[in-house]
């Protein structure tokens, strides 16, 4: 079967994030604790803003650092993973952003247009008061503009 093919089938078959944050009925504790492992490693990329790349050697360092833990054993979350993990908190994230803005103080930013490919990118920085953690979060989003 071609790569591309496989690719389509995976990402068909792929798990929706809640099983990734929520316990399911007939999800035992292990594979609960192993999702949410992965989601935070997850997290912890972004927030860094480390390249997605970065998820491959942490799992293995996270294998040889703590290689007698029962969750790190089946730690599983290369860039593969760690992408469509990033996807799907950006789509909780871009649903929830709207309403944070209309209740909390905010600042918007942009930035000249980057030239990508046949067109740019206009980048706007939207940062806001967390009132709730005491402290402030970005969002970046980018604007496709095409010649």
């Amino acid at each position: 079967m071609p790569k591309l093919h496989q690719a389509a089938k995976d990402a068909t078959t792929t798990k929706s994030l809640l099983t990734f944050t929520s316990k399911p009925c007939q999800q035992d504790e292990k594979q609960l604790a192993i999702n949410q492992a992965e989601v935070i490693m997850t997290e912890l990329i972004t927030e860094l803003h480390l390249p997605i790349s970065a998820a491959d050697t942490l799992t293995k360092a996270f294998k040889a650092m703590f290689s007698d833990s029962q969750i790190v054993k089946d730690f599983a979350c290369v860039r593969t993973k760690c992408r469509a993990i990033i996807k799907d908190l950006l789509k909780v994230h871009q649903s929830t952003l709207p309403s944070h803005m209309k209740i909390s103080p905010f600042t918007l930013s942009t930035e000249g247009g980057n030239n990508c490919g046949n067109g740019k990118q206009f980048p706007i920085v939207i940062r806001q008061l967390v009132r709730t953690e005491k402290r402030f979060c970005q969002s970046c989003w980018l604007f496709p503009f095409f010649k």
